[in-house]
């Protein structure tokens, strides 16, 4: 018995020291990935019923989930769609009024309702036509085209969103699923472990302390695994807000993570003047401006011509009678601009003066983006390296050390224990740099359009 146990004990000291040396085979490989995923396969169909079996052989990337979350995106599409009615409305309201046919009779005896009896009587045709003030046309035809631009640039602004949404999305799936993994592998550990402890206390020489804590920590992981289930099924939810329902039942490639490089920071700061969200607020503080030369248009007058042409009947004579032709002219006076035109014009000022302000807020926005994000980044990249060449290794060692010593009883079971749980937190803590870097790459990707140094054209 005695040297089965210890038998025993050999194996699991060296299952545990292979697994305190499973961080990276090299410094250039993440730790948790590149791993057989058996068994751990996520699939996008959390908490939904789709019939149909999984389609194992055709799992979902990022790149194809990203190009699906663009199609399927329906505000872009609602953005198209006003940026094209707001152009055509902008060649309606620049167009000249109908003209206006007029039919009628004119001054009929009441006595008789003959046409033939006055001289007076009429049957009159004839056409109005209508023409607003000097430059008011051109003005609204202006206006609703720059409206209709700010449209197009949100749509394209949507996009971009739309890219950097599914992105953080996939980068939570992916976050928990190896969180997952990690906390796995360790749960077998602590199984082990268990074990071992309770083999020990048989055998005298352990404790039932050593039983319960190992117990313990092991109900505890169990606990933190699931949560971090929830926050995965979470997660897909989120995903699958973007690729659409289609892709239910498709497995994610979640082995590795590739996500486009950022520019340099003066090349990202060049991008701010460019951005979609800027050019849009530009766009529509154009447009108030051209409400302003709308309505000073208004100081000028609008006027109406009308032509007429009045057809009479014979006299009862027998004589016959001439045919009259009016020719007319209808003009506004604006005299009493006080409470009219004035105001119009200061209303229109003042709207311009507020999309300045917009203008200069988003641009400050976007400024203040690049500043954080691009700080977070560095910041984030610097630790996750520090934390892979220096901080992960010295868990690892310690871990090895703890074992060692507790393996020649020099130390306590508790500090084995403490040992291994830095470990687990040290690596939760990697994969969590690792995803927060990814994250402030994407927002920085957001202020160049989300693939690089292409972009999405306006129409």
């Amino acid at each position: 018995m005695f040297l089965f146990n210890s038998y025993r004990n050999f194996v699991f000291f060296l299952f545990l020291l292979h697994a305190s040396g499973t961080y990276a085979a090299e410094k250039n490989t993440l730790f948790w990935e590149g791993e057989s995923e058996n068994g751990s396969e996520v699939t996008l169909s959390v908490g939904t019923v789709v019939p149909g079996n999984t389609q194992l052989n055709n799992p979902l990337t990022l790149q194809e989930a990203e190009s699906l979350a663009l199609k399927n995106d329906l505000l872009t599409k609602k953005l198209d769609v006003d940026s094209i009615a707001l152009k055509k409305k902008g060649i309606a309201v620049g167009s000249l009024p109908d003209p206006k046919l007029k039919l009628g009779l004119i001054n009929i005896p009441t006595d008789t309702l003959e046409l033939e009896q006055e001289a007076m009587t009429q049957q009159v045709i004839g056409l109005q036509q209508a023409f607003p003030p000097h430059g008011l046309l051109d003005a609204q035809k202006e206006q609703m085209s720059l409206m209709g631009t700010a449209q197009s640039h949100k749509a394209i602004n949507q996009k971009y969103e739309v890219l950097r949404n599914v992105r953080q999305a996939w980068l939570s799936v992916y976050l928990q699923h190896h969180t997952g993994n990690i906390i796995k592998k360790t749960d077998n550990l602590f199984t082990q472990l268990v074990k071992i402890t309770k083999s020990q206390y048989r055998s005298g020489r352990g404790n039932q302390q050593n039983v319960v804590r190992a117990q313990l920590e092991r109900s505890l992981l169990k606990d933190r695994a699931i949560k971090i289930k929830a926050m995965e099924e979470s997660s897909l939810a989120e995903l699958g807000k973007w690729v659409g329902t289609a892709q239910f039942n498709r497995p994610l490639s979640l082995s590795s993570l590739a996500i486009p490089g950022i520019a340099d920071r003066n090349t990202l700061a060049l991008s701010l003047e460019t951005h979609p969200s800027l050019q849009a607020s530009i766009a529509n503080a154009n447009a108030a401006k051209a409400g302003i030369n709308a309505a000073k248009s208004r100081y000028y007058p609008s006027w109406m011509v009308d032509l007429s042409f009045g057809f009479r009947e014979t006299a009862p004579t027998g004589q016959q009678r001439a045919d009259l032709m009016s020719l007319m002219f209808t003009v506004d006076i604006p005299l009493f601009t006080s409470n009219r035109q004035d105001k119009w014009v200061t209303a229109r000022e003042k709207d311009y003066s507020s999309a300045q302000y917009s203008t200069a807020e988003q641009k400050r926005n976007l400024q203040r983006m690049l500043d954080a994000e691009y700080s977070t980044w560095l910041r984030l990249n610097e630790r996750l390296q520090h934390y892979r060449e220096t901080v992960l290794p010295q868990a690892n060692q310690n871990a090895k050390a703890a074992l060692n010593a507790y393996r020649s009883q020099a130390t306590k079971f508790d500090t084995l224990m403490r040992a291994r749980l830095m470990e687990l937190d040290i690596q939760l803590q990697t994969i969590q740099l690792f995803v927060d870097s990814a994250q402030a790459q994407v927002n920085l990707l957001y202020l160049t359009g989300g693939i690089g140094h292409e972009r999405y054209q306006a129409d």
